[in-house]
This record gives C-alpha cells, sequence and structure tokens, in this order.
C-alpha cells in the first residue's frame, strides 16, 4: 500500500510538471523542448500517466462519455497540430483523474501560481525599464519584435511573452487564484496582508497589459463571486449588496488610475485601437471575425467545417489574418462543430457552472469547510465564470494556457460534488490553517 501511495505521488509530481509546463512556462517550454518529436512523446506519456492514475477506478459513465465526446470533437477535419491535440486530450481527461484526486490540482493550481507570479513581476518591472525590455528581451520574439515594441509604446505590455494578449490570459489566471485565497481566507476571518498585496500586485499587472476585455471579465468574475459569497438567499437583497460593493471597486479603480495614468491604456483602447492593428471600432476588428464565422455557420449548420478550420478559412478572405481565430468560442463552435458539437460543449459549459454554484453554496457559504476546500472552490468558480464570459470576446477554448486551468476548476467541482466532508474533523483542520496557512 505505501509502495503504491509512492507511485501515485510520483505520477501526480510528473503530471504536474508537464501540465505546468505546457499551461503557464511558455519561454520554458520553447527554449528546453524546441522538438515537436519530444513535445509529442512527453503529451503522449502525460496521457499513460492518467490512464494509470484512473486505472481500475469506477468512472461515472455519463461523464466520461461527455469527456470522450468533447475529446473527440478536436480531431474532426482539424486543422490542429497533433501536439496540440494531445494537450487538449490531457486536459480533458484529467477531470477523470481529479474526481477521485483532487490533490494533483491542488499541485497544478501552486505551480501555475509561482509561475504567473513570476511573469507579473517581470511584467511591472519591464514597464519601468524600457531599455531592458528593448534590448534583451523583445530579441527573444524576433517574429513579433516590431509589434513588442509598438505595442509597448502603446502601453500594453507583453511581458516575457511573444503577445500582450497572452501575458494577460496568465496575470489572469494568477489573479482568481489570489483571489480565491484572499477569499477562503476571509470566509474564515483570517485575513491576510499577503493576500491583499498579492491580489493588488496582479491587478496592476492586468493593468498593465492594456487588455479590455480581460479588465472587465475579471471585475465580473469578482462580482459573480462577491454575489454567491453572500449568506442571504434572497435573490434581490444579494444583488443590491454586489452592486454596492461593485461600486466600491469602481471607485477605487478610478482613483487609482487617476494617480496612475499609465495604468488606464485599456480605458483609451475603448476608443482607439492599437495603430499596428490599424482597428478602427471598438470590436478592435471582431465583428468581422464573427460575421464570417455565422455566415460559414450557415452553411454547414449540422457538423460544421472542422476543429480549428477558421484559421484557414479567414486565411483565403484576409490573407494577413492568417493565424486569427473568431475571438467568440461560441460563434467559433458553431461555425466548426455545428449544432451537433455546439451542443455537447454548451452543455458541458452550462452544467458544470450550474453545478459548481451549487457545490459552492452548499459547501462553502452554508457549511464551515477547511480551507482547503474553500480556496478550491473559489478558484473552480471563479475562473469558471471569467472563461465563460472571456469566451465571448477571446478564443479561451483554443489555448492551453487557458483550457489547462478551465478543465482542472471543473474537475474540483466534480470532485467536491462527490465526496462529503467530515464535520467532525473541521474545528481541528481549521485551527491548523488558522495558525499558518502557506502561500498557494
Amino acid at each position: 500500500m505505501l509502495m503504491k501511495n509512492k507511485s501515485t505521488d510520483i505520477i501526480n509530481l510528473c503530471l504536474c510538471i508537464i501540465m505546468t509546463v505546457y499551461g503557464a512556462a511558455l519561454l520554458l517550454l520553447n527554449i528546453v523542448i524546441p522538438s515537436l518529436v519530444i513535445r509529442n512523446i512527453i503529451a503522449s506519456l502525460a496521457l499513460v500517466m492518467e490512464f494509470l492514475l484512473i486505472y481500475k477506478k469506477k468512472l461515472p459513465f455519463a461523464l466520461t462519455v461527455h469527456m470522450l465526446l468533447i475529446a473527440v470533437l478536436c480531431v474532426y477535419k482539424t486543422a490542429w497540430s497533433l501536439n496540440a491535440v494531445l494537450i487538449y486530450f490531457v486536459a480533458v481527461f484529467s477531470v477523470l483523474v481529479y474526481i477521485y484526486n483532487v490533490k494533483l490540482a491542488r499541485m497544478l493550481l501552486t505551480a501555475l501560481y509561482f509561475c504567473d507570479i513570476f511573469y507579473c513581476i517581470i511584467t511591472i518591472f519591464l514597464r519601468f525599464n524600457k531599455d531592458i525590455y528593448i534590448n534583451y528581451v523583445v530579441k527573444l520574439f524576433p517574429d513579433t519584435e516590431e509589434r513588442l515594441i509598438d505595442w509597448y509604446n502603446n502601453n500594453c505590455m507583453a511581458g516575457l511573452t511573444e503577445h500582450y494578449s497572452t501575458n494577460a490570459m496568465l496575470l489572469s489566471v494568477g489573479f482568481i487564484i489570489a483571489f480565491s485565497q484572499f477569499m477562503a481566507h476571509i470566509k474564515n476571518k483570517n485575513i491576510k496582508y499577503k493576500d491583499i498585496f498579492e491580489v493588488g500586485l496582479f491587478s496592476i499587472g492586468v493593468l498593465l497589459t492594456g487588455k479590455r476585455g480581460h479588465v472587465i471579465f475579471i471585475f465580473l468574475t469578482v462580482l459573480v463571486i462577491l454575489f454567491c459569497s453572500i449568506k442571504e438567499k434572497n435573490a434581490i437583497k444579494r444583488t443590491v449588496v454586489t452592486l454596492f460593493r461593485a461600486l466600491l471597486i469602481i471607485l477605487a479603480v478610478a482613483l487609482l488610475l487617476r494617480f496612475v495614468p499609465s495604468l488606464s491604456s485599456f480605458v483609451t483602447r475603448f476608443h482607439s485601437g492599437v495603430k499596428s492593428n490599424n482597428a478602427t471600432d471598438i470590436s478592435h476588428g471582431r465583428f468581422e471575425l464573427w460575421q464570417l464565422a455565422w455566415d460559414t455557420f450557415k452553411k454547414h449548420k449540422l457538423f460544421g467545417i472542422g476543429w480549428k478550420q477558421y484559421n484557414p478559412l479567414i486565411s483565403v478572405q484576409y490573407s494577413k489574418r492568417a493565424t486569427y481565430d473568431t475571438h467568440n468560442v461560441y460563434l467559433q463552435l458553431l461555425c466548426e462543430t455545428g449544432i451537433i458539437g455546439f451542443s455537447v460543449v454548451i452543455s458541458w459549459f452550462v452544467k458544470l457552472f450550474v453545478l459548481t454554484i451549487k457545490v459552492f453554496r452548499k459547501k462553502i457559504v452554508n457549511f464551515n469547510a477547511d480551507f482547503e476546500t474553500r480556496f478550491l472552490m473559489f478558484f473552480s468558480l471563479g475562473y469558471q465564470a471569467f472563461f465563460l464570459s472571456y469566451c465571448l470576446t477571446g478564443n479561451p477554448l483554443y489555448v492551453r494556457i487557458m483550457f489547462i486551468p478551465y478543465f482542472t476548476a471543473c474537475g474540483i467541482t466534480l470532485y467536491y460534488s462527490r465526496h462529503k466532508i467530515d464535520i467532525s474533523d473541521l474545528d481541528t483542520v481549521d485551527s491548523k490553517n488558522t495558525k499558518g496557512e502557506n502561500n498557494v
């Protein structure tokens, strides 16, 4: 039994490292593992590890079938590389691992968090050290060197990534983890200044990226968490309290932007796009992309044109946008997988989010759960809210740094929906956590 536990811990550690490298350490991945063949082997090994972790487990039939359908969609007439497909498989099937092994989810969030803190600190540092950024960091990304300089001059910080959108995604994940930890401590009436500092740090980092959508969707995520955290059962009263808190947050951000103008680039981008992209409307060119996706869906309503086939489609229409996605996951699903595929994915989105709210209200709001449970469920609720809202203007379902944390959040919910908390252990657990809880 002891040997089996050690083997499981080793597999958990290896799987966590692989998913962290693919989910956050982008520059490290490109430098350390430049070979696609090696990346494919590593991703395949991750799938084998997941199989070993769920081997002989009694998997829920309906859940397993649903996960298989979601996985199959990404190989339907796919334009994805083999490596992209394998990583997506690893993320999707990790849900089946998490329902029996939430420890892996905790390990992964810890690893992702430290990577995100690194990116955040570097982003802030480089914002005020232009020479270092221009002379050294930009050289790491020769394909986007000119655009990086242009974005920097327009107050859109890409940090240590090739695109300011990528940087905003990483920092958004870090913010949600930090805010989840903050809320988990508040629930235990154990406010830590460290949590406040980290939430503030990530807030500044996200603002520096200049991404409008990420700022708005993080704000909505915070409101969802605050709304669901109120014990009051009357929805109207909860809404009033949440709106009051929202007003306080808006005032605090407005005050911050008043004294630190360099953080307000996301506001100015509502009025004009970044010059290098020649955007002339508030959608930053998205309306055109959405129209093409909708027109294509009307021609292929049942099954769509195939996973990620929107890229080559738009390259025919607009050669300069050969790598663009729809920037709306829901429209892209309709375009690429038709009504059939759209129904499979959307039913999963809705079912998991509704289940998350139910589990959160039952085990966090109305039950004095231990710190680990509170933290993980705050993250699951917050990240799903962010992911689903970001799907309106972005491509999170097709970006590994976004979909890996999403399926992790889903797995966390499924774990706690199937496992009861032993109330007799709570006083002991909470007293230990109050005396000294470690960083995420």
